[in-house]
């Protein structure tokens, strides 16, 4: 299998893991109660789906890399900073600083760089999906939903906070099976 494929499938099944964990989140109990366990592991399955994800984007960004305008090579490449930034801060918040209360400096600092990933990743692939829009690198249609990844995510996360997630496994996921269609197809829906 190539790395192309390998990479698209990662995306896709990093979507699909990331809405999953985002259908069924536990209850939430201070460190050290029974409660916090499942939140705990809830939160240690983030890191190997934002992983998945953030292969999928990569998979995308190595594909049209020599073809990219400035614009669009700085959008992805901060969409996967953002990510990098995400697992970050997740993978310290729920493996280093696990046991440390919500008021110490560790878990907050955690808690602070995944944040920042968020809006890293979201603010780059919005630049990314905009540079997009103005070429046939990929469909019309995927630019503008890279360009509006940022406004859905604060849309949908002011509806329910639960689900501010979505557009970003839903985005891997349609980023992983366009990768994975014929070249001739891809150019023949981007025009």
């Amino acid at each position: 299998m190539s790395t192309h494929r390998m990479l698209s499938l990662a995306g896709i099944l990093g979507g699909l893991f990331w809405i999953t964990l985002h259908l069924f989140p536990p209850d939430w109990g201070p460190p050290g109660t029974r409660a916090y366990e499942g939140y705990q592991l809830w939160n240690r399955l983030w890191t190997p789906a934002l992983l998945l994800m953030a292969l999928g984007f990569l998979g995308l960004f190595l594909s049209l890399r020599a073809s990219l305008t400035r614009w669009a090579y700085s959008g992805l490449a901060a969409t996967l900073i953002g990510f990098a930034l995400m697992m970050m801060g997740n993978f310290a918040e729920f493996w280093i600083f696990t046991t440390e209360s919500y008021e110490g400096l560790g878990r907050n600092a955690s808690w602070m760089t995944f944040l920042l990933g968020v809006l890293v990743m979201l603010i780059g692939s919005t630049m990314a999906g905009l540079a997009l829009s103005r070429t046939n690198l990929i469909p019309k249609w995927l630019a503008v939903l890279l360009a509006l990844m940022l406004p859905l995510t604060i849309g949908i996360g002011a509806v329910n906070m639960g689900w501010a997630g979505w557009p970003t496994g839903g985005l891997s996921i349609l980023v992983g099976v366009l990768r994975l269609l014929p070249a001739s197809f891809i150019r023949s829906e981007a025009v």
